[in-house]
C-alpha cells in the first residue's frame, strides 16, 4: 500500500514537473517571439534612406546603420538556432531600434544636403557658364594650345552633363560634374587672360601708330590700317575709312613676328613695295611689304644678342597682302589674306609706297573683356 501510494506521489510530482515546463515553455514561447516588427521598421527606414540618395550625401550614417543591421541578422540567426526555450531576442530588437534611428539620420542628413547642393549647383552652373561664354566670345580667337582647346571641350561637355543630372534631381553627380567643368575652364580662361594681358602691353605702340596712319591719310593719302583683333583691313583716306575688309592672318598671329617660321604676322609701319598678280603670284593678287625694315632688324638683332631666340634664327620676308582668304579662320604664315573679290578692290585702290600700318588692336584690354 505505501507502495502504491510513493508510485502515485512520484507520478504526481513528475506530472506537475511536465505540465510546469509546458506552461513556461509556452510562456516562453509567447513572450520570446522575434523583433519582425523592429525589423520590419528598420528595413523600411533603410529603403527610405536608400530613395533619398544617402549611400551618396550621408555614406557613412547609411553604411553604419547597414552594419547595425547586419550585426541585427547575425544575432537572430544564432538565436534561431538555439532551443527555443533559451533563445532571447533582446539584443536583436535592440540593434534593430538602433539601426533604424541611424537609418533615419542618414535620409534627414541627405535631404539637407541636397538642398544645399541644390543651392551650390544652381550657383556654379551660372558663373561656369558665364565662364565658358567668355572664352567662346574673347578666347577662342586666340592661338591658344590644342590641349587648351581640348580642355575648353571637356569643360563644355562636363557642363552639358552637368545641367542634364540636376534636371534629373541627381544632384550628387551634377555637383561632380559642375566642379570639375568650373575648374577646367577657370583654368582656361585665367591661361588666355594671362596671354593677352602680356600681349596687350604693346597697346600704347599700337594707339600710337594707328594714329600715325590717320595723320599719313589727311592729305588723300591712301593708307591701310590692319586691326588684328577685328580681323580686319581698313583703308584710309583723309583719316576717314572709306573701305574696309575682313582679313586672316597667321596661325599665330597674337604678337610681333620674331622670326623667320614663326607663323606670326608683323606689327609696325610699313610700306607697299610690290604688287603682284597673275601668274607673278600663288595667291591671286598680292601687295609685299618692306618686312622687316629698320625697326624689325634692330629688334631681331637685339633678341638673338639677349638669347631669347636662337642665333641660328633668320628673320624672315616675304610678308604680304594677298588673295585666296575668306577661309575664317586665321592659316597663313604671316602674311594678310583677303578673299579675291576684296582683293581685286585694295589692288587698284593701292600704289608702290603705299604706307601699311599693322596693329594688335585700338580697343583697351577693359573695353575688349567687357
Amino acid at each position: 500500500m505505501k507502495l502504491k501510494r510513493r508510485i502515485i506521489f512520484f507520478l504526481s510530482i513528475l506530472f506537475l514537473g511536465l505540465v510546469g515546463f509546458g506552461l513556461y515553455s509556452m510562456y516562453k514561447y509567447i513572450t520570446n517571439q522575434p523583433p519582425t516588427e523592429a525589423s520590419a521598421k528598420a528595413l523600411e527606414a533603410l529603403a527610405y534612406a536608400k530613395s533619398e540618395s544617402a549611400n551618396k550625401y550621408a555614406t557613412a550614417k547609411v553604411k553604419k546603420a547597414e552594419l547595425v543591421h547586419s550585426q541585427a541578422m547575425r544575432e537572430w540567426d544564432y538565436q534561431n538556432k538555439k532551443y527555443f526555450f533559451s533563445r532571447n531576442f533582446d539584443r536583436v530588437e535592440k540593434l534593430m531600434i538602433e539601426a533604424e534611428s541611424l537609418a533615419l539620420e542618414a535620409s534627414g542628413e541627405a535631404t539637407n544636403r541636397k538642398v544645399s547642393a541644390k543651392g551650390l549647383i544652381e550657383k556654379k552652373l551660372k558663373t561656369t557658364l558665364q565662364e565658358l561664354e567668355l572664352f567662346e566670345k574673347k578666347f577662342k580667337i586666340l592661338p591658344l594650345s590644342s590641349q587648351t582647346f581640348s580642355s575648353f571641350s571637356k569643360s563644355k561637355m562636363l557642363y552639358t552633363e552637368a545641367l542634364g543630372k540636376f534636371k534629373e534631381k541627381d544632384y550628387h553627380e551634377a555637383e561632380k560634374a559642375i566642379k570639375e567643368s568650373e575648374t577646367q575652364i577657370t583654368k582656361i580662361n585665367k591661361i588666355a587672360r594671362n596671354k593677352l594681358t602680356d600681349y596687350y602691353r604693346n597697346f600704347p605702340i599700337w594707339k600710337r601708330n594707328a594714329r600715325r596712319a590717320r595723320e599719313m591719310s589727311r592729305n588723300g593719302q591712301i593708307v591701310i590700317l590692319v586691326n588684328k583683333f577685328e580681323s580686319t583691313c581698313y583703308v584710309l583716306k583723309s583719316e576717314k575709312v572709306i573701305a574696309e575688309y575682313k582679313s586672316e592672318f597667321g596661325t599665330n598671329w597674337m604678337g610681333d613676328k620674331r622670326f623667320m617660321g614663326d607663323h606670326a604676322t608683323p606689327e609696325g609701319i610699313y610700306k607697299v613695295v610690290k604688287m603682284k598678280s597673275g601668274s607673278k603670284t600663288r595667291y591671286y593678287k598680292s601687295l609685299t611689304i618692306n618686312y622687316p625694315n629698320d625697326d624689325d632688324e634692330a629688334a631681331f638683332n637685339a633678341m638673338k644678342k639677349s638669347g631669347s631666340i636662337s642665333k641660328k634664327s633668320k628673320i624672315g620676308s616675304l610678308i604680304q597682302i594677298h588673295g585666296f582668304g575668306g577661309k575664317g579662320v586665321h592659316w597663313t604664315q604671316g602674311c594678310i589674306a583677303l578673299e579675291n573679290k576684296d582683293m581685286d578692290k585694295i589692288y587698284n585702290i593701292a600704289r608702290i609706297n603705299t604706307p601699311v600700318v599693322i596693329i594688335g588692336s585700338e580697343q583697351p584690354l577693359s573695353e575688349y573683356l567687357k
